[in-house]
């Protein structure tokens, strides 16, 4: 039972696609992708990114040290990199990181900032809150489905553009009792819907559906 697992469409879509007729799965993070899978005749399944909780997860010992992170790093986003200068290292902004330095860097902000390069869901949204951090991510078109899985002021924050970030970094920098109850409400959505645990069990799921086929 062969599955193909895009981790990184839309942006390898035309690379992804030609060997998809090899597999019997092909499993998207994209919801734009899984479509055109789709419509080419593939089975495929929108496979949404998620947290390893073995990785993953709150350090409540660690202090902020900073309003806002991202693990973007400088050079990889003009957003970010002009968010982090203007901030005045109230933004930290870094990537090399292996995965225990990554979970610690994340908790050390009192929030976690998202910004797509190719306008896609990412790793980090679902990272952030299964540290116990407030996720501000920029606004998605629809067709990306992420407004089905977290909603804007309840588990996530999106936001419009350079302004509407900078506000929303103030507005819930000085607002830790709303700031902490999105963060709780995001880590609880991402522990009951998005972790490894429920990735596997939907691959278990279509391989005993894909065995029972074979056997009638």
């Amino acid at each position: 039972f062969w599955v193909q697992e895009s981790g990184d469409d839309p942006q390898n879509f035309e690379r992804n696609f030609p060997k998809a007729e090899r597999f019997h799965m092909t499993l998207s993070p994209d919801a734009d992708s899984t479509e055109q899978y789709k419509g080419k005749g593939i089975n495929a399944h929108w496979w949404t990114h998620f947290a390893d909780t073995e990785v993953q997860f709150p350090m409540e010992e660690i202090q902020p040290s900073y309003v806002a992170v991202t693990s973007r790093g400088p050079g990889g986003s003009q957003f970010l990199d002009t968010l982090t200068v203007h901030a005045d290292g109230a933004v930290g902004n870094k990537n090399g990181m292996d995965a225990e330095e990554h979970t610690t860097f994340l908790n050390s902000g009192q929030m976690v900032i998202q910004n797509s390069r190719w306008g896609e869901v990412t790793r980090r949204i679902f990272e952030g809150m299964a540290c116990g951090k407030m996720v501000l991510c920029d606004r998605l078109n629809e067709s990306k489905k992420l407004e089905e899985l977290f909603v804007d002021g309840e588990d996530i924050v999106y936001y419009d553009d350079m302004v509407d970030c900078i506000n929303k970094i103030n507005e819930y920098s000085d607002n830790e009792k709303e700031r902490e109850r999105i963060a709780k409400n995001g880590y609880k959505k991402v522990l009951e819907n998005h972790t490894q645990k429920q990735r596997v069990e939907f691959i278990i799921q279509k391989y005993n559906e894909w065995r029972n086929s074979q056997s009638a």
